[in-house]
């Protein structure tokens, strides 16, 4: 499990996400995009010889979500508005994800240092926690791992199609 000594933005912080989330992007089969009740012939595909899609798993948008800052915003540019909607994205893929996994371990509240001066009381907890296996999914993301910037074509869609018109052209 990665650690952070610090919570403010600092190279080595970067350095300890962009290996954290590195592995985001992931190729995906056809037959695997169709199980999960996706529709692949409207997908951003990987344009390289093995093909598949491009995929992530939720757990690294999430990861994604809390790794940026935002902390120059100016609120009133095209590229800002955008960021702030993204950024309502994320907290929003954050909550559903906590809601979701619903951790129940019991948390509980000391004063630090029982320090009679102390304002608030600090989290505490001695609980133990069912996690997941978090080396098997990161090995299953590094096995199929396509990079941070991957070669991507776009699908061709019918005119009049119901989706967003998506182009033919290739991306690179």
């Amino acid at each position: 499990m990665i650690k952070f000594s610090k919570v403010f933005p600092s190279e080595a912080h970067d350095e300890v996400w962009l290996t954290l989330v590195t592995p985001a992007l992931s190729r995906i089969t056809y037959e695997e995009m169709a199980a999960g009740d996706e529709d692949p012939d409207h997908l951003v595909a990987v344009a390289d010889e093995k093909g598949g899609y491009m995929g992530s798993l939720g757990v690294y948008h999430e990861l994604h979500c809390l790794e940026h800052y935002y902390s120059n915003l100016a609120h009133n540019s095209s590229e800002d508005i955008y960021e702030l909607d993204h950024l309502g994205n994320c907290l929003e893929a954050i909550q559903l994800s906590l809601m979701c996994a619903g951790n129940t371990s019991l948390y509980s509240f000391q004063w630090p240092n029982n320090n009679k001066e102390a304002r608030k009381p600090k989290t505490s907890t001695a609980s133990d926690r069912t996690c997941v296996d978090w080396s098997r999914i990161e090995q299953w993301t590094l096995d199929r791992s396509i990079g941070l910037s991957p070669r991507l074509k776009r699908p061709k869609v019918s005119e009049g199609h119901a989706y967003m018109d998506h182009g033919n052209e290739d991306r690179d």
